[in-house]
């Protein structure tokens, strides 16, 4: 029998200043953002920067009400499916993200995004397009912002979820999680 896909957040401890090195270290390598949540959807963790299309479009309040919207339904999809969830965000980019699991229970999500698929699957200038209009955007400003994205082809997201799988393995095995056993 499977345990509850939820957990405390209390019941674990999140070494956030090791994390945050972690994650600034993955995003300076990359290119790429990356969040860590807990099993609440709490931010434990982000990198430092933004795409400029992405702090563009969070420039508007609805949009972060959106944006944060978005990413606690792909939390929920992920949970219900316990597999890594590749989507489009609100604003027209690519997000993907993927439970933490530890003895089989969710107590964590790492997101990594915003970026463009080179298949242009979750992200195209028609969504951008559809973005601009949709908040009330300059569609030329935006588009020229999402042009300068990191564009991720299949074979570089793989290769990116194979170094986040191993960001996670190291969050137990360098104690950067742990649980709680008081």
């Amino acid at each position: 029998m499977k345990r509850a896909c939820y957990n405390d957040p209390m019941d674990y401890i999140f070494h956030r200043e090791k994390l945050e090195t972690l994650v600034s270290d993955f995003y300076i390598s990359t290119g790429i953002a990356i969040t860590l949540y807990d099993a609440s959807g709490t931010v434990v963790t982000k990198s430092p920067v933004f795409t400029d299309c992405c702090t563009c479009i969070r420039g508007k309040e609805a949009c972060v009400e959106n944006c944060n919207r978005s990413d606690r339904e792909h939390m929920a999809l992920a949970a219900q499916s316990r597999e890594i969830c590749r989507y489009t965000c609100h604003g027209g980019l690519m997000e993907v993200i993927t439970p933490v699991l530890y003895e089989d229970v969710i107590i964590a999500y790492l997101q990594i995004g915003q970026f463009r698929d080179g298949e242009e699957c979750y992200s195209n200038e028609g969504l951008i397009q559809r973005t601009a209009l949709r908040y009330g955007f300059d569609p030329e400003q935006l588009l020229e912002l999402y042009r300068k994205v990191p564009v991720l082809s299949k074979e570089r997201l793989r290769a990116v979820l194979r170094i986040v799988n191993i960001l996670i393995r190291s969050f137990w095995e360098d104690g950067l999680i742990h649980r709680n056993r008081s």
